[in-house]
């Protein structure tokens, strides 16, 4: 009984280095590609669960860098349609806003080098201000959109 064991493993690992790929065989992963995908179907609601709505896509629409001075900034060139943006600190510390008063080098909050953000809703995206709080910070933006 062990030897057809073995050999049935060795059959399913000969199939996955060999490359088979067939999307309704749900017995071992296969690569995923245009071609042969996963056998997943999004049939609606929320990828985060239930609902009953169309999943949202996000897509990127721009991106643009910001040098930060001592002096707040607005985010610069924002497109119309525009419902988001990501947003690294590169080179230094960053002190951020969405709301009154604008942060300063010493107050705000703080996005320390190589963070990631979100921002999201174009409320915030207006109202988004950032400054230096050490080094030579520089924002790379990239603005999304919900669809």
């Amino acid at each position: 009984m062990n030897w057809r064991v073995n050999l049935l493993n060795f059959w399913r690992y000969n199939r996955a280095i060999l490359g088979v790929a067939d999307p309704e065989d749900a017995e071992f992963a296969v690569p995923v590609s245009d071609t042969a995908p996963l056998p997943v179907r999004v049939v609606g609601g929320n990828p985060g669960g239930g609902g009953t709505g169309t999943p949202t896509q996000t897509i990127s629409l721009s991106r643009i860098a910001l040098a930060l001075t001592a002096q707040a900034q607005a985010l610069p060139n924002i497109p119309a349609g525009a419902t988001g943006a990501r947003v690294s600190v590169e080179g230094g510390v960053a002190r951020v806003a969405t709301a009154a008063p604008d942060p300063t080098p010493a107050d705000g909050e703080r996005w320390p080098d190589g963070s990631v953000w979100e921002v999201s809703g174009r409320t915030d995206l207006l109202a988004f201000r950032a400054v230096t709080a050490s080094g030579n910070p520089k924002l790379q933006i990239t603005y999304t959109q919900e669809q």
